[in-house]
């Protein structure tokens, strides 16, 4: 698993916890929205692996070098050198 798949994970992870835990319940679409912040947020530093398949690949094209950085950080290792 990628580093920011373990990254996602924990952060996920952290988010419903936080959720169940809370004083009140909250509603479906709040769990979604936290889990949803919680992730995206776990994403805001590329890891190396991600940067190196931006740098490698891509050069002015700032759509396609999220997009490598993306695919990247969902790779799992076998496939990381695609």
């Amino acid at each position: 698993m990628s580093e920011m798949m373990v990254r996602m994970e924990m952060a996920v992870a952290l988010a419903l916890s936080q959720a169940v835990h809370a004083d009140t319940m909250p509603t479906y679409d709040q769990i979604a929205q936290h889990v949803a912040r919680a992730a995206i947020a776990a994403m805001r530093e590329p890891t190396e692996a991600m940067l190196a398949g931006y740098s490698s690949k891509h050069h002015d094209d700032a759509k396609a070098a999220w997009r490598a950085m993306i695919d990247e950080a969902l790779a799992e290792p076998d496939d990381a050198d695609r």
